[in-house]
């Protein structure tokens, strides 16, 4: 009777890699995305833009713009990607940010925060109008100075009567 040989580990086999092979079949920079921030308003980002923003980034949503002014650091080029993907997937809802990140991204320009500060002063005085005339943010925004004007005066007596 024999005895049952030891059994030896096998010796690990190494499997090569072509990442040649890889790199042609599944290449980058294909795309170009450009962004030009010296005409860009990012405040036209839906909120729920921003929020899948700060998710697939892992930035709080309320530090993305201070990294949209910022200077150009790993957290910025990743928020960059991802409203790249947000923007461009309005025209193409199947879009993920990984195929985004394979995409070359140009900036051009720097965001200009006096432009950012008035166009968040005319979104507060349209808020403010809406708000007065209880009318939705798109039609409040058209009306005339001589109608909020009314409205607001109206509201105004509204609100005296009931107190009074």
């Amino acid at each position: 009777m024999q005895k049952p040989s030891a059994t030896l580990p096998s010796e690990p086999t190494s499997t090569q890699i072509d990442l040649t092979a890889i790199a042609a079949k599944h290449p980058v920079n294909v795309k170009v995305a450009v962004l030009d921030l010296n005409t860009f308003d990012a405040t036209q980002l839906t909120l729920l833009e921003v929020l899948d923003m700060a998710e697939s980034t892992g930035v709080e949503p309320e530090e993305l713009g201070a990294l949209l002014e910022g200077k150009s650091t790993v957290k910025r080029a990743r928020m960059l990607y991802a409203m790249a993907w947000c923007i461009a997937r309005r025209a193409k809802p199947s879009l993920t940010f990984a195929e985004v990140c394979t995409w070359k991204l140009e900036i051009i320009g720097e965001v200009d925060p006096a432009r950012t500060e008035r166009i968040a002063k005319r979104a507060d005085a349209i808020v403010g109008a809406a708000i007065v005339s209880g009318l939705p943010p798109a039609e409040a925004g058209n009306l005339t100075i001589a109608e909020l004007s009314s409205y607001q005066d109206k509201t105004t007596r509204r609100r005296r009567r009931k107190a009074g």
